[in-house]
C-alpha cells in the first residue's frame, strides 16, 4: 500500500510539471492579424479560381445555345422586368386613386403601403381614419375656428358693405 501511495505521489508531481509545460499559449493582436491576413489571402485566391471556373462554364453553356434559345432567354428576362414595372405602376395608380378618394394630402401618398391595389386601398382607409380624414369635408381645424368671426374677415365684410348679414 505504501508503494502505491509513493508511486501516486511521484506521478502527481510529474503530472503537475507536465501541466505547467503545457500552459495555454497567449496570442497577441499581431498574431491574430497575421493569421487573418493569411486566411483572407487563401480564401480570396480560392474564390477567384472558382469564379474563373464559373465564368468559363457560363461561356461554355452560352456557346452551346442556339440563337433562338438566346433570344427566348432574353425575351423571358425582359418580360419579367416589364411585369415588375407594370406592377409598380399599378400600385402607384392605386396610391393616387386611394389618396384622392380618402382626402389624403398628395405629399403623403407615398406612405400608403401594400402589394396589391386592394391592400393599398385598405391602408388608405386606415390612414385616413386614424387622422380624421374619413369624415365629409375633411378634418376639422383645431380650436374654435369660425372664419365668419375672424376680425380680419369681419372688417373686410364691413368695408365691402356685406357685414350685416
Amino acid at each position: 500500500m505504501s508503494e502505491n501511495s509513493e508511486g501516486t505521489g511521484n506521478t502527481g508531481d510529474a503530472g503537475d510539471q507536465h501541466q505547467q509545460d503545457q500552459a495555454p499559449k497567449s496570442y497577441t493582436q499581431d498574431d491574430y492579424n497575421a493569421l487573418d491576413a493569411k486566411l483572407r489571402k487563401e480564401y480570396s485566391a480560392k474564390f477567384n479560381a472558382m469564379k474563373k471556373k464559373a465564368d468559363a462554364w457560363d461561356q461554355y453553356e452560352q456557346s452551346k445555345k442556339t440563337e433562338e434559345q438566346k433570344a427566348a432567354y432574353e425575351y423571358q428576362k425582359l418580360k419579367a422586368e416589364h411585369d415588375a414595372l407594370k406592377g409598380s405602376v399599378e400600385l402607384e395608380k392605386a396610391r393616387i386613386k386611394s389618396g384622392r378618394k380618402h382626402n389624403i394630402p398628395e405629399a403623403d401618398w407615398d406612405r400608403l403601403r401594400g402589394s396589391t391595389p386592394e391592400e393599398v386601398e385598405q391602408d388608405a382607409k386606415e390612414w385616413a381614419k386614424e387622422r380624421g380624414l374619413d369624415k365629409v369635408g375633411g378634418r376639422t381645424p383645431p380650436g374654435n375656428a369660425n372664419p365668419a368671426r375672424n376680425p380680419f374677415n369681419q372688417a373686410f365684410l364691413d368695408a365691402t358693405g356685406r357685414g350685416g348679414r
